[in-house]
């Protein structure tokens, strides 16, 4: 019980740990064998043996009833619309389009092999521990292997929101002669103390000159078109700062806390990026969704503001 008491008090880590049970047992059990050739283009109707296969496999899993198996005609297993619902659970559960058919992706997370999964739960447990400890009434847990922040309140959870997190693109550096990854996102806590509605956007000075600089060879007034202004300092530095508006790439309103990365959350006006499976697009900050409506139960709940 004293240990227990340690440990992350929020759903996501007590599916974990449950789930690492589970999968324990699986692999204790044999696992799962991976599927037929025959199974990369199983869809509704389909018939034969890799059907029989593939109902085995999601069985394995629980996606469908104990002893459960497809109907035959024939003799031959026929993929129906029990199988297609069990397999488009299982798509939506591994982050994938609920398309209800075989395809690539699904056939290669249903062949990743049980004790493969085992080790990523008890990884993911780790680390939401080392990150999360006994956790405070109020959390943004910001999970970057779903692209998600669940916000707590009170200790409960309030909403799941999708979040777009820095690229993990390799770019080479001639400094170290290495490949590195300088726009993830880091992983780190801290503590919100500041709420900005309508900021401006200081332009990190290498997205200045490496992405908006050369913009200006065809367009020599695009910053100006596009809400942005020149400030020079002494010896000719300069910091491109853009507006605030609804063009401007921090949106309406960004969440600051103490860090040495410099990040923080913000909302954005590419709305059209939280709808995609894969959400690595920003510089190394985290853009929620819907952030106006969270900006608005932190101040109400910290400042007693009204919408």
């Amino acid at each position: 019980e004293f240990w227990l008491r340690l440990e992350p008090e929020i759903p996501s880590y007590q599916a974990l740990r449950d789930g690492q049970g589970r999968y324990l047992e699986i692999v204790r059990g044999g696992g799962w064998a991976a599927l037929p050739p025959g199974a990369r283009t199983l869809k509704k109707g389909s018939r034969g043996p890799a059907v029989e296969a593939l109902a085995a496999r999601l069985g394995a899993e629980g996606y469908l009833p104990p002893g459960w198996s497809p109907p035959r005609t024939e003799e031959a297993a026929t993929f129906d619309a029990t199988l297609a619902n069990a397999l488009g659970r299982f798509q939506v559960d591994h982050g994938l389009p609920e398309r209800r058919r075989m395809d690539k992706d699904t056939l290669r997370r249903l062949d990743e092999p049980a004790v493969r999964k085992l080790a990523r739960l008890r990884r993911g447990l780790r680390r939401v521990a080392a990150a999360v400890g006994p956790v405070p009434g109020d959390l943004i847990l910001v999970q970057a292997p779903a692209a998600v922040a669940a916000v707590y309140l009170d200790g409960r959870l309030w909403r799941t929101l999708r979040v777009v997190l820095g690229s993990t693109k390799k770019i080479w550096d001639p400094g170290t002669r290495r490949s590195e990854r300088p726009q993830r996102t880091p992983e780190l806590a801290s503590a919100i103390d500041r709420v900005v509605l309508n900021p401006e956007w200081l332009v990190p000075e290498g997205i200045k000159e490496k992405e908006y600089d050369p913009r200006l060879i065809d367009d020599p007034a695009w910053y100006e078109t596009h809400g942005f202004r020149i400030k020079t300092y002494g010896g000719g530095r300069e910091l491109l700062i853009q507006e605030p508006g609804s063009g401007n790439a921090l949106g309406r309103v960004k969440f600051l806390f103490p860090n040495p990365y410099g990040v923080y959350l913000h909302d954005t006006p590419a709305k059209r990026l939280f709808r995609k499976r894969r959400r690595l697009f920003s510089h190394g900050c985290v853009r929620v969704e819907d952030a106006l409506e969270l900006a608005a139960h932190v101040l109400a709940r910290d400042q007693g503001w009204t919408w």
